[in-house]
C-alpha cells in the first residue's frame, strides 16, 4: 500500500488564488475543478483532500480573502495621529487590492452567484474592523464628530473602495494614483471632522 500523498500549504494557497482568478474570469457558475487543478499542476484529488469539494473551495476563497485583508490592515500601527492612521489604513487597503486583484474583486462581487455554493458569506465589516477601530479612535480623540462609528467607517470605506475599484478596472491613470488616492482619503475623512 502506497503512502498517502501530502498536499502542502503552498499548494492550498495556489489553488485558492487560481480559483479566485477563475471566478473572476469565468464566473462562479462555470468553476471547473479539473481546470483549476491543471492550472496548479496538480489533480482534483488535491482539491478534495485540501478543501472537500467545490462548495468548500469557494468558501475558502472568500474566507482567505477576508482574513488576508484583515491581516494586512492589522499591520498598520497606531500613532498619536488618528487621521494619519486612517490614511495609512486606506493606503494599506489599496496596496492589498493591487497585490490581490482577483481576490479583491471576487470578495466584493455580486454575492448572488456565489450563494449557490455558500449561504454564510464572511461579514465584510469584519474585514474592515481595523478601519472601524481607527474611526472609533478618531471620534474618541475629538478629531471626528461624535457620530455613529459604523456609519462613518462605512462612508470612508465606500469612498476608498470606489477609488480602488476604478483603478483596478483601468478607469484611472495610474501615474498619479497614489497622490490622487491620498487626496480622496483625506476628502472622505474631512466630512467627519469635528469643525466645532
Amino acid at each position: 500500500m502506497g503512502r498517502p500523498r501530502i498536499y502542502d500549504e503552498e499548494l492550498r494557497r495556489r489553488l485558492i488564488l487560481a480559483t479566485a482568478e477563475s471566478m473572476l474570469v469565468e464566473g462562479p457558475a462555470s468553476l471547473s475543478l479539473r481546470t483549476i487543478a491543471a492550472s496548479c499542476e496538480t489533480s482534483t484529488t488535491a482539491i478534495y483532500s485540501l478543501f472537500g469539494g467545490k462548495d468548500q473551495l469557494v468558501a475558502h476563497v472568500l474566507e482567505h480573502g477576508h482574513e488576508s485583508l484583515r491581516a494586512a490592515l492589522a499591520l498598520v500601527p497606531h500613532t498619536d495621529d488618528p487621521l494619519a492612521d486612517l490614511t495609512a489604513l486606506g493606503q494599506a487597503y489599496r496596496a492589498w487590492a493591487i497585490a490581490h486583484p482577483a481576490l479583491y474583486q471576487v470578495m466584493w462581487a455580486d454575492r448572488s452567484p456565489v450563494h449557490q455554493y455558500r449561504e454564510d458569506d464572511p461579514d465584510p465589516c469584519e474585514a474592515i474592523a481595523p478601519l472601524r477601530d481607527g474611526v472609533g479612535r478618531a471620534i474618541a480623540s475629538g478629531l471626528f464628530r461624535d457620530e455613529n462609528v459604523e456609519e462613518a467607517a462605512i462612508s470612508i470605506w465606500a469612498s476608498t473602495h470606489g477609488m480602488i475599484t476604478l483603478e483596478l478596472s483601468g478607469f484611472l491613470d495610474n501615474s498619479a494614483a497614489a497622490e490622487r488616492y491620498e487626496n480622496q482619503l483625506l476628502a472622505s475623512a474631512w466630512f467627519w471632522l469635528n469643525h466645532g
